[in-house]
């Protein structure tokens, strides 16, 4: 078991169970060969503290490549359809 306080071992754990393991009720998308290197550490106990940084940095980056640029482009051509949409309202008047 890793050096760690076992309320901490535990919540890792849960972490794994709830979001990264295959199936899980919440389960996040991040890649295969990270998935299988954090669950063999986990099962086996050989992690640290950071035992979840690069799965946290692996959904920070998707979030922002995908849906953050995504949400930004959105909102963008609203605010163009807006302004086209008062641009000519007051030039038929």
């Amino acid at each position: 078991m890793p050096n760690l306080p076992e309320e901490l071992v535990h919540s890792y754990k849960s972490v794994v169970e709830d979001f990264i393991q295959e199936r899980a009720p919440n389960e996040i998308n991040i890649g295969a060969r990270l998935r299988r290197e954090v669950l063999e550490r986990i099962a086996t106990g050989t992690f640290s503290i950071d035992v979840l940084d690069r799965v946290r940095d692996e959904v920070l980056s998707l979030l922002a490549d995908n849906v953050w640029l995504k949400f930004v482009e959105a909102e963008e051509k609203t605010a163009a359809g807006r302004e086209q949409k008062g641009d000519g309202g007051g030039a038929g008047a």
